[in-house]
């Protein structure tokens, strides 16, 4: 399949999963954003955050790229990966070489709905947006997931603790439960 051009893209995430990596060693959130309207309407694009890994550095970068998520859509407690599904957020979307040399799409950001940068978003809690500014796809119309104020850790693969303030804007620590997928 041809790649997506580059450029920004109204999306929503529509599947989330937890996936051991290939070496069993750690585990990755895999994303699969969708399209939401124009005439690449229904494409999909896969984002794979790894969440527990070996190497800090890519746990680190899994985080800050969740916690850019969670902002965008404004979801701040995370106690399943389903809370982020069909709320839609803007992804900038760029054609790469892949490993075997094809072409293929990479995220490179996100943006809420009004545009604004993680962090800097208006709307709080995963809110459908006010009544006259839903989308053209519908939006979430309301439909997401109520957010729990406590989420226990027994029944969250996925924990988000507030760690730090770096340039004003929350940053977010996400913990895997590696018994929650088999992976211990």
């Amino acid at each position: 399949m041809v790649p997506l051009p580059d450029n920004w893209y109204n999306m929503a995430i529509t599947s989330s999963e937890m996936k051991p990596t290939k070496d069993n060693a750690g585990a990755y959130l895999e994303l699969v954003f969708t399209v939401m309207d124009g005439e690449h309407q229904g494409r999909k694009v896969w984002e794979r955050l790894n969440v527990q890994n070996n190497n800090a550095q890519a746990v680190e970068i899994a985080q800050k790229q969740l916690s850019a998520i969670c902002h965008c859509v404004g979801v701040f407690q995370v106690s399943d990966t389903s809370q982020l599904h069909n709320i839609p957020l803007q992804v900038k979307i760029a054609v790469q070489n892949g490993q075997d040399g094809s072409k293929q799409n990479a995220i490179k950001g996100y943006k809420d709905m009004q545009g604004n940068d993680p962090g800097a978003s208006q709307n709080q809690g995963g809110q459908a947006p006010a009544a006259g500014n839903q989308p053209a796809w519908g939006g979430n119309q309301g439909n997401t997931p109520a957010v729990p104020e406590n989420p226990s850790a027994e029944q969250s693969p996925i924990m988000l603790q507030m760690t730090e303030k770096a340039n004003g804007v929350a940053m977010e620590k996400f913990m895997v439960r590696n018994e929650m997928q088999g992976l211990a």
